[in-house]
C-alpha cells in the first residue's frame, strides 16, 4: 500500500484514486467507495426498486470494479461512469433472475446491515477471486498439485501418493505453478512501501 495514502487519499481527484487503485492501494477503494457509494446505490435503487437488491448491486458493483482495476482505461471514460456502468448491468440482471420477480413484490422493509464489516468483506472476496482468477490461467498440472496442497492441506508426499508421481515432479509442479502465481498476481500486487 502507498505509505501516505490512508491520511491522503480523500482529497484525490478520481483519475488519481484509480491510479493508486490500479496498484493495490485499499485506502484509495475506500475513498472511491465512500465518494461515490451513495449515488451507485441510488442509482441501482431506481432500477430494482429495493433497498436491499440496491446494496448488493452496489456491492457487487465494487467488488467488480476492484477485480478489473487494472482493465480501467480513462481514455474510454470516467471512473464513475464505468462504475455506474457496471451497477447498471449488476442491477438489470438482478431484475432478470427468478428470485427478484418471486421476492420482490414481497419486500419485507428489513433491510439490516451485515453483521460483519462490508468493505473488509469486499476486499477479502475481491483478494480472493484474484487468486482463483490467476489460479485458473496455470497448467493443470500445476494447479491440481497447488490446490491439493493448499485447499485441502495435504503433504507433498501425500499428493505424489494420491497422484502416483515421484515426489520431485510434485515439487517442481508446485515450484513452478507458484513462481507463475507469483508473475500474474505481481500485475496488480499493492505497492510495498
Amino acid at each position: 500500500m502507498l505509505s501516505d495514502a490512508p491520511r491522503g487519499s480523500a482529497s484525490l481527484d478520481d483519475v488519481q484514486l484509480m491510479h493508486r487503485i490500479q496498484v493495490g492501494d485499499t485506502a484509495a477503494f475506500a475513498a472511491f467507495y465512500d465518494r461515490h457509494a451513495t449515488a451507485v446505490h441510488g442509482f441501482a435503487h431506481q432500477i430494482v426498486h429495493s433497498n436491499a437488491i440496491a446494496e448488493d448491486v452496489t456491492q457487487d458493483a465494487f467488488l467488480s470494479l476492484w477485480r478489473a482495476r487494472c482493465r480501467y482505461a480513462g481514455s474510454r471514460g470516467s471512473a464513475r461512469t464505468w462504475l455506474l456502468g457496471i451497477a447498471r448491468n449488476r442491477a438489470v440482471d438482478m431484475t432478470r433472475s427468478p428470485s427478484y420477480r418471486r421476492d420482490h413484490p414481497f419486500e419485507t422493509g428489513f433491510d439490516r446491515e451485515a453483521p460483519e464489516r462490508t468493505e473488509h468483506e469486499v476486499l477479502r472476496r475481491a483478494e480472493a477471486s484474484t487468486v482463483r482468477d490467476a489460479l485458473a490461467g496455470l497448467p493443470v498440472v500445476q494447479r491440481e498439485v497447488l490446490e491439493m496442497s493448499y485447499a485441502a492441506g495435504l503433504t507433498q508426499t501425500e499428493i505424489a501418493d494420491r497422484l502416483a508421481l515421484p515426489l520431485g515432479t510434485v515439487k517442481s509442479r508446485i515450484r513452478l505453478g507458484l513462481l507463475r502465481l507469483r508473475g500474474e498476481l505481481a500485475d496488480c500486487a499493492p505497492a510495498v512501501a
